[in-house]
């Protein structure tokens, strides 16, 4: 250290400008690690901007204003798409002068009209019926619906009506039963019901076949976009008769979707019938047939187009 006392005056200027040069170079350093973060981002923020540019449709005011009246287009178009694919089944009805009953005994006589109706009509066509037969409304045999489902009561019948229609027109040898999906609560639950399918609080043995449970994996229900009724019939007929069913259904005279056929050998061996060369003929053997189908609505269509 004998420069420092030989060098009062300089040494410890030169000790000033190594700590200024240790100082600066870390301040370089400091500045360089910021400007390559810098340049990062800058360089992520050119490859986000190239992409943006190329992307389809470019974000240009030109585009915005055709995307709006795209998107207004497309409301009509889903107004139109929903007035085709689901006409309201009581609004059909009111068009041919039926109402949805408003009170509960309407609502009863009804159904009544409808049971004997069909049993009339499935007499004739020769479809062997049970002596209880009502349809899917046994739960109504004896009362009304509940005030609340005047109105989903009301559409049902409708519904079963057409399926039973165009069934018996096929000519089935019988009509086994006839269900409705169970119904739901207004929070959207299911109904508590029983094992048998009664709804607590109805009469014992009231509508212990009306209802059953679709699976939801067969179900075109999507919630909030595509709401569903599920139905399900089951008889005893030939192949041709399930044909003649399943075509009538897709004519569409109302938004019915097959979701699910099921078929079974129905008891019985197959029939023999003689032929006038003597060689007996094997008439194809009966089966029994369970198609469950739903009744599709769009809630979304609703909200889109409106």
């Amino acid at each position: 250290m004998s420069w420092l006392r030989r060098y009062p005056v300089f040494a410890p200027l030169l000790l000033a400008l190594g700590l200024l040069v240790v100082v600066e170079v870390g301040w370089v350093g400091e500045r360089w690690r910021t400007a390559r973060g810098a340049r990062k981002r800058l360089d992520q923020a050119r490859r986000e901007l190239r992409a943006t540019a190329a992307a389809t449709p470019a974000p240009t005011p030109e585009n915005a204003a055709a995307i709006a009246t795209e998107l207004a287009r497309t409301r009509v178009a889903l107004a139109e798409l929903r007035a085709v694919l689901t006409p309201s089944v009581s609004g059909g009805a009111e068009g041919s002068g039926l109402r949805a009953p408003e009170r509960r005994p309407d609502a009863y006589f009804d159904i009544a009209a409808f049971v004997e109706a069909m049993r009339a009509r499935a007499t004739q066509a020769g479809v062997a019926l049970k002596p209880d037969e009502r349809f899917g409304f046994s739960t109504y045999a004896n009362e009304a619906p509940e005030s609340d489902r005047l109105g989903a009561v009301f559409r049902e019948r409708l519904v079963v009506q057409h399926l039973l229609e165009a069934l018996i027109d096929a000519r089935p040898r019988q009509l086994l039963g006839m269900q409705r999906e169970q119904p739901r609560e207004p929070s959207g639950r299911r109904e508590t019901a029983s094992a048998g399918g009664t709804r607590l609080g109805k009469p014992s043995g009231a509508g212990t076949t009306d209802y059953f449970e679709i699976d939801p994996a067969v179900s075109a229900r999507v919630p909030g976009v595509v709401a569903t009724t599920a139905f399900r019939v089951s008889f005893v007929g030939h192949t041709v008769v399930l044909r003649t069913l399943l075509n009538k259904l897709a004519e569409f005279e109302m938004p019915l979707v097959v979701r699910a056929v099921e078929v079974a050998p129905a008891d019985g061996p197959a029939e023999v019938s003689p032929r006038s060369a003597g060689v007996p003929v094997i008439t194809p053997s009966w089966s029994r047939f369970t198609v469950t189908v739903e009744l599709i609505d769009f809630p979304l269509l609703s909200i889109a187009a409106s």
